[in-house]
């Protein structure tokens, strides 16, 4: 019997050891698997640009001036939802206006600034927001000065 016991005992103990192994081998491959998931998934995005970052416009005694800007939606790791842009804050006697709105990435926008006489001559920096379907937002400073 004591043959028998001993030959039991190293089984149990290495099934005992294979089940721990397996077991933390499972929580270390879930937290790697989520944290590389939440990577992939910020990275899926898209990058905002403007060109140029400033603008300079007069302010007009009648009629009214107007600057254009490019603004740039680019994809990032296949990202394939529709993008909303806008701007802000808004200004007494400058209009802004982009055309396209929205698209899908990679798209350019133009962005048509018109300065009417009732601006007051200051520096002001714009925040161009890109808005994804998803909620993915990004932004970008242009600074426009009237003058």
């Amino acid at each position: 019997m004591s043959l028998g016991q001993r030959g039991v005992e190293p089984l149990v103990m290495k099934l005992l050891a294979g089940v721990i192994f397996f077991g933390l081998a499972l929580t270390i491959g879930v937290a790697l698997y989520t944290q590389l998931g939440r990577g992939i998934t910020s990275s899926t995005a898209f990058q905002l640009s403007v060109e140029p970052s400033s603008l300079s416009v007069g302010v007009p005694e009648n009629g009214e001036n107007q600057v254009t800007a490019r603004v740039s939606v680019t994809r990032i790791a296949g990202y394939d939802r529709a993008v909303s842009l806008s701007a802000s804050p808004s200004v007494a006697g400058v209009s802004l206006e982009f055309s396209p709105s929205s698209g899908v990435p990679d798209f350019y926008s133009s962005l048509v600034i018109r300065v009417s006489p009732s601006a007051s001559p200051r520096t002001v920096t714009l925040t161009l927001r890109a808005r994804g379907e998803d909620g993915t937002e990004r932004s970008c400073p242009l600074e426009l000065k009237l003058e």
